[in-house]
Order: structure tokens, then C-alpha cells, then sequence
């Protein structure tokens, strides 16, 4: 499940938070992910800000939700792509990639790149190229 429902309750409550020194990304913005998948999803950073991440090992490649991507002034690179999911012949659009400095369990992956899509159920989701 790589995309948010409205119906599924978040791992936080994701209050506001005014701090100027978190990069204009204040909790409200931050993607929400289902009760059901807690267990799958750690606390990192993107950045420097504080994200959720979905370490998901059926997903081909890593991914980072639209808005961070944006609030976080990520420079965006390259075409939209198109990407198959596993389940289905559904194919979702991606908007372009970017690179940032992960931090995830107490290691800093300095050039990781994610492509972009909206609605992810995490803010960030990490798959078989993060993993390798």
C-alpha cells in the first residue's frame, strides 16, 4: 500500500507545530500512515526534518510524498515516469526525482533519491534500492 486513505487513522496525531527552524514543514503536512502498518515505519530525517518512513520490501524503488518534496525545496529532476504496481495493471504516474540526505536508524545516506508522487502513505518510502 504505497498511497493514503482518508478512512485509515495516522501513527501520529500530527499536531501543528510553528517552528521556524524546521524548514517550513510543520507536522500538518506529513503524510498519513494507516494504524496497520506502524510496525513497518520508522521516525528519520529528510533534510534535517523529521519524517516518517515506510521501509516497504516489495516496492522496486524509494519514494518521497509531494508536499515534503516541495516544502523541503528538493530540486526536482528529470521526466514524470509511469510505475506498475505488483498487485494489478494499475500504473501510477510518477512527478519527476530528487536527491536528499537520509538519516534512518543511525546512519546518513547523503544521495538518495526518491521519486515523487502525491498521496503516499508515508512521507517517505524506502524499497529494494534503498535496501541493496
Amino acid at each position: 500500500m504505497l498511497f493514503r486513505n482518508s478512512s485509515t487513522t495516522s501513527r501520529h496525531a500530527a499536531p501543528v507545530v510553528n517552528d521556524s527552524s524546521i524548514v517550513g514543514v510543520g507536522r500538518q503536512f506529513l503524510a498519513s500512515t494507516p494504524t496497520c502498518l506502524e510496525s513497518a515505519v520508522v521516525d528519520g530525517t529528510l533534510e534535517g526534518v523529521t519524517v516518517e518512513v515506510f521501509v516497504d520490501f516489495a516496492a522496486s524503488e524509494n519514494f518521497v510524498d509531494y508536499n515534503i518534496a516541495r516544502r523541503l525545496k528538493l530540486i526536482f529532476d528529470g521526466s514524470p515516469a509511469h510505475i506498475g504496481m505488483a498487485s494489478s495493471n494499475v500504473r501510477v504516474r510518477t512527478l519527476r526525482r530528487v536527491t536528499g540526505t537520509l538519516n534512518l536508524l543511525d546512519r546518513t545516506y547523503p544521495s538518495a533519491h526518491f521519486s515523487v508522487m502525491d498521496n503516499l502513505c508515508a512521507d517517505v518510502v524506502v524499497g529494494q534500492e534503498f535496501l541493496r
